[in-house]
């Protein structure tokens, strides 16, 4: 069964435009209304839905694009907290390791470390992000070691959005590309089922970004990856 239709993708390119023409005028005005952060930190998901909306028209370089520009929004908030910017409490939490895979899923690996460079565990959050934060953070930066010291740790219980993350990241850790394929292949039908279920009238079911960013961020090491689905897109890998 089709996890979304023409239609769809109509409607939610409108609801993308709205928020696009609402909050990019703010950008950069400290004294807008809503709060800086909040305007950052929406467009930042907004740029996510137009990226997975043009993946759905399979313009697979205009969803690149705008993965950038989420990334970007996000680096934004990273600026702020270090400008001194009276940011919303947990506004800058574990969970924007997304990002990191969003980057990559764009294929812009410097774009991803400037990101970790910002990116810091001890914002706090779901015990299950602060552990693959932490994770994913160590291996972009090339620290092999503390990859391998953080794996070590007790494993919490995954979100159901993120089920099959800890091994893939453990098979990128060992540089074990058959492990990555049996990981992945665990993540991507996780991914559908959440996100059919808790995602069914939004972009999300587009296809598995998380997946695409795994595949990119492990090519970018010189792993060798067999993995072929649609639901990771071919048009997405570098």
């Amino acid at each position: 069964m089709a996890r979304y239709t023409s239609e769809d993708i109509v409607l939610w390119e409108e609801d993308n435009q709205w928020e696009l023409d609402t909050l990019e005028p703010k950008v950069g005005n400290l004294n807008s209304e809503p709060s800086q952060d909040h305007v950052v930190s929406v467009l930042s998901n907004t740029y996510v839905y137009v990226a997975l909306c043009e993946v759905a028209k399979g313009d697979y370089l205009a969803a690149k694009g705008a993965l950038v520009r989420a990334c970007r929004m996000v680096k934004r908030l990273y600026e702020l907290a270090d400008s001194g910017y009276p940011l919303k409490p947990n506004t800058l939490r574990s969970g924007y390791f997304q990002y990191l895979l969003h980057a990559h899923a764009a294929g812009d690996s410097g774009l991803a470390l400037a990101l970790s460079g910002g990116l810091k565990v001890e914002h706090g959050g779901p015990e299950d992000s602060t552990y693959l934060c932490g994770i994913l953070k160590a291996l972009v930066e090339r620290k092999q070691e503390e990859a391998e010291a953080l794996l070590k740790s007790p494993t919490p219980n995954a979100d159901k959005q993120f089920a099959g993350y800890a091994d893939c990241l453990a098979a990128i850790v060992h540089r074990d590309s058959d492990a990555f394929s049996n990981a992945l292949a665990f993540a991507t039908d996780a991914w559908e089922r959440h996100a059919t279920k808790v995602f069914k009238d939004q972009p999300d079911v587009v296809c598995f970004l998380g997946g695409v960013g795994f595949v990119n961020f492990a090519t970018s090491i010189g792993m060798k990856t067999s993995f072929s689905d649609e639901r990771i897109p071919k048009g997405m890998l570098v």
